[in-house]
């Protein structure tokens, strides 16, 4: 290896004083190919000891003892080919290595074991099913290991002669005849004739001299495996894979290994070659999307695979699928995985998650880690720890040791303190590009610029979302740690549930769980006893921050006794205020002035109860706002006064959500559906909800029932909420129909069927009334929808 060394000199003036220092920079030039460093690339493996114990620092990792040896047991599961159809789910908090111990697995097993990691968030396509990437991603970490045995001459080339002869036509022209090649082997050498058609291979392979091929007697094919390591000591600037020179004799019978994977057999079958004439290579080039690869070729891509594998000449490899972000899956997805895990063409499939108790994705079901139950039961979970002070700095150390840089003192404490703090993602996103600032000129006030910015953002959002526990975070984000330790400093008292303080009301701290002071704040106590659901509130901080520090016999008392005294039953006062904690910061008299606004306008004391328990917010709002938009109600839609009661008392919700959402669906109804004015009237006096809905539902209902089923605008008239049913629910029911040939919508035929005997009551209810027929037979028919 060869290179030359220099110097640079970087001057930098301080601006306060004349002072000027100088920083020496060598260079060093190579020709060594330089890879690029990535954001694990320090990680070299899982670390761990000859027992399987994991090592307190090794192989790039640093902590995380129980997980690592956790997931060397899984690697050695695998190696044994005992962990297929199995799941290990990564949890912990954000950067605590989730994805680190994922790729140490992969590094640790080998480049012979598959290993296919992804995002969940990949499964989102507009041209692809999401079950079909998964299938995708599932088959590339499938491996399939074919052994043939071939009679192959292998040897280095000692001569290329192509021979050629006298055209018969023309004594001008000749023409190639054969081609000799000399191979040579520690044993000996031979000359082979060989068809002057290879001649064009050797020069595709750029064959030469030196090279050490292989030629397989059967097909004929040539293969180039690399260059004879006699020539290696020659020059340092060739990039070639130096081989040593073949041994025994030149023709032999060699066992050749080939690692595939299911996906490149099923790529193979769905897109052949072909021909390479001018259509098939265009019609290559304007093809116009990504196409999926169907369950028939996959079917017999796997009957091929086992054939092999009966025959003795390929074995199956399981390899390893890992899903990051796992919780970004939704129902569907998750469904199709727990299908997958119990088929026998099956990886090992590693899901990571920093998601404590959270939704999942599509739903309103909360589960752990945001999966679903029946999948959970089936993990093996490995759970990840945040890392602490000492631990971070020796991962900085290691990190500098990857990016080649030099990082000693003031700078590396520095640093250290941002990754505690904040987290590690911080300091090496945004700090490594001014990291010759921070070494050179002032490292303390890089670092206190970089971590004031977004410390209490990235806290506030771990609190709310993330593993980590949130009272703590909460008490240390609300007090420094120097005005805590003042003892005679009295506001700086921490609220602890074991503290008796002499001051009261005790100081509530910012925090998004309220357990730990109910038993010490008779506010809360008397909440829970009347029905308040805490847990609810505590998802609303700024909620909690007023009602807190509410006096029980003047703020809250006389609340309560107005909203009984207007209708609020008293066993729903608590749901009341669960969902509409906001009521107490309206002053009393302006929502005694509301009530009476309401009286004025002739609605009774039943249809006030009635609106102010069905629509939550609407004591939130003042007079002249719900003046406008009843005036706006009965302007638009040319209703008279009795009927602009009678709406409002049916669905007070169309006040409170403005105006604007229902004029938009007034002219969905006018110009998209087709119905008239004096219609959209109708639809509004007989079924006002129909102006809260989705808009996306309304119109695939109208889009079913009207153009496909048939039924008219004056039909839909009769029963408009069958535009608020489920189009899946009206589809089925009418296919149903369709194939018991009742399908009769005919109002002048007999067995006519009306669109509310078809929609309305539950299934057991319209197999009774409609379909005639036990409710088993459409359950075996919605089977196969």
């Amino acid at each position: 290896m060869s290179g030359d060394i220099g110097k640079i000199y970087i001057s930098r003036k301080s601006s306060i004083r004349t002072l000027e220092f100088f920083m020496t920079v060598d260079i060093l030039t190579t020709n060594v190919r330089t890879q690029r460093v990535a954001a694990h690339s320090h990680v070299k493996g899982l670390g761990l000891e000859t027992d399987g114990r994991a090592k307190q620092i090794g192989s790039g990792f640093v902590g995380q003892v129980e997980a690592r040896t956790a997931a060397g047991i899984i690697v050695d599961l695998v190696k044994m080919k005992r962990m297929a159809g199995r799941a290990v789910l990564l949890a912990g908090p954000p950067g605590t290595g989730k994805t680190a111990i994922a790729l140490a697995i992969a590094r640790e097993l080998g480049s012979k074991v598959p290993f296919a990691p992804m995002v969940a968030s990949e499964v989102y396509s507009m041209e692809v099913k999401k079950t079909e990437v998964l299938m995708e991603n599932i088959r590339r970490c499938i491996g399939l290991r074919v052994r043939e045995v071939k009679d192959i001459y292998e040897g280095e080339v000692t001569e290329i002669t192509p021979v050629e002869s006298d055209h018969g036509m023309s004594s001008y022209e000749t023409r190639l005849t054969n081609l000799t090649v000399g191979l040579r082997t520690t044993k000996g050498c031979t000359q082979l004739k060989l068809d002057p058609t290879l001649y064009d291979v050797f020069l595709q392979q750029r064959i030469e001299v030196g090279d050490v091929i292989y030629i397989e007697t059967n097909s004929g094919a040539v293969k180039r495996v690399g260059r004879c390591d006699v020539y290696a000591t020659e020059t340092d600037l060739e990039a070639e894979e130096f081989v040593p020179l073949p041994k025994g004799e030149i023709r032999k019978q060699k066992e050749f290994v080939q690692d595939v994977t299911l996906h490149d057999l099923d790529t193979a079958n769905a897109k052949p070659s072909g021909g390479q004439d001018v259509l098939t290579l265009m019609a290559q080039l304007i093809k116009p999307k990504k196409t999926e690869i169907t369950e028939n070729l996959r079917k017999e891509v796997n009957a091929s695979v086992n054939r092999y594998i009966e025959q003795g000449i390929a074995e199956l490899v399981p390899g390893v699928l890992f899903i990051d972000e796992a919780h970004m899956l939704d129902m569907e997805c998750f469904t199709y995985l727990h299908r997958v895990i119990e088929s026998s063409f099956s990886p090992i499939v590693i899901l990571a998650t920093n998601r404590g108790f959270s939704k999942i994705r599509g739903t309103e079901i909360v589960s752990a880690h945001g999966i679903p139950q029946d999948l959970l039961e089936r993990l093996l979970i490995v759970k990840t720890l945040p890392y602490g002070l000492q631990e971070i700095l020796e991962i900085v150390k290691i990190r500098a040791k990857a990016e080649n840089v030099n990082i000693t003192g003031e700078a590396l404490q520095s640093l250290a303190e941002i990754g505690y703090r904040a987290s590690l993602r911080m300091w090496q996103q945004s700090f490594l590009f001014r990291l010759f600032n921070c070494v050179v000129i002032r490292p303390r006030c890089c670092c206190s610029s970089f971590v004031k910015r977004s410390e209490e953002q990235l806290r506030e959002i771990e609190n709310r979302l993330f593993m980590v526990n949130s009272v703590e975070s909460a008490w240390e984000s609300d007090f420094p740690t120097a005005e805590i330790e003042k003892e005679d400093f009295e506001t700086n008292r921490q609220f602890l549930p074991a503290y008796n303080s002499k001051y009261k009301p005790a100081r509530y701290f910012r925090s998004y769980t309220l357990a730990p002071f109910v038993n010490d704040s008779e506010l809360l106590r008397n909440f829970v006893e009347i029905g308040v659901d805490l847990s609810k509130l505590e998802s609303r901080s700024n909620a909690v921050d007023f009602l807190v520090k509410l006096d029980w016999k003047k703020d809250v008392q006389p609340m309560l006794r107005f909203l009984v005294l207007n209708g609020i039953p008293l066993e729903e006062i608590g749901q009341y205020l669960t969902r509409n904690p906001w009521i107490f910061q309206q002053n009393l008299q302006h929502l005694t002035e509301r009530i009476g606004y309401l009286k004025s306008k002739a609605f009774t004391v039943d249809a006030i109860a009635h609106i102010i328990n069905k629509a939550r917010y609407w004591l939130n709002f003042d007079i002249q706002t719900i003046d406008s938009r009843l005036g706006w109600l009965q302007n638009n839609f040319k209703l008279t006064g009795d009927e602009v009661r009678d709406v409002v008392t049916k669905e007070p919700k169309l006040i409170t959500f403005g105006t604007g959402y229902v004029q938009r669906l007034q002219f969905t109804f006018k110009e998209e559906m087709g119905f008239t004015k004096i219609q959209t009237k109708q639809l509004l006096l007989k079924d006002p909800k129909l102006y809260i809905t989705y808009k996306s539902v309304l119109m695939k209902s109208f889009d079913y029932l009207h153009n496909v089923v048939g039924f008219s605008h004056e039909t839909i008239l009769n029963w408009p909420r069958c535009l608020r049913e489920s189009s899946y629910k009206a589809r089925a029911r009418h296919q149903f129909l369709k194939r018991l040939k009742r399908d009769q919508f005919d109002p002048q035929r007999p067995n006519y069927v009306t669109v509310e005997a078809m929609l309305s009551g539950d299934d057991g209810e319209f197999c009774a009334r409609v379909a005639k027929c036990p409710e088993a037979v459409y359950n075996e028919f919605l089977k196969q929808l």
